[in-house]
């Protein structure tokens, strides 16, 4: 692409950390395998974009910082940017959730896994929220998506009223 620009500002996935399942770090880290960053970034950035370790916008100053932490070696005590949907699986399993052949999803005490995530309208984050979900559903997670104009969006995340997360750039 010779007309673009390598765009340094994280996109994240947040997550309400009062509502079960997703208090649990295991669960979070289930949903950490689940996702593929590489294929986020060759399919809908076509690489106009990297993985992200952290939610840190890509600038030199804060570079500085992230390299230390990669050389006492974080990153690799915690492996954000891995993906591997067994070890997602293996996760959610060892939480007590099981697989129902018919769903496809994993259900606990006759309760599905789910997340609902609630993203702004904006093109960029519909696209991208479609890729997460479908990532997510391979796995075994019901995930949903609510479409929210960019005030609404914004009201509902600075007041907390999330139901499992919501997507966003962290510079907001």
């Amino acid at each position: 692409l010779p007309h673009s620009w390598l765009d340094p500002c994280p996109r994240t996935l947040d997550l309400n950390l009062t509502v079960e399942p997703w208090d649990d770090k295991n669960m979070r880290w289930a949903l950490n395998y689940a996702i593929d960053r590489d294929q986020i970034v060759a399919f809908y950035y076509k690489g106009t974009t990297i993985p992200a370790r952290h939610f840190f916008p890509a600038y030199r100053p804060l570079n500085y910082y992230v390299n230390l932490l990669d050389r006492v070696g974080l990153y690799k005590k915690h492996p954000v940017l891995e993906y591997n949907p067994d070890k997602a699986q293996k996760l959610i399993k060892a939480n007590g959730w099981v697989r129902n052949t018919e769903t496809g999803y994993f259900e606990k005490n006759s309760q599905e896994l789910t997340l609902d995530i609630m993203v702004p309208d904006f093109i960029e984050y519909i696209g991208l929220a479609e890729t997460i979900v479908a990532q997510l559903e391979r796995v075994g997670i019901n995930a949903g998506l609510r479409f929210r104009d960019f005030k609404t969006w914004r009201d509902n995340a600075v007041k907390g009223d999330i139901k499992d997360g919501f997507a966003h750039r962290r510079y907001l």
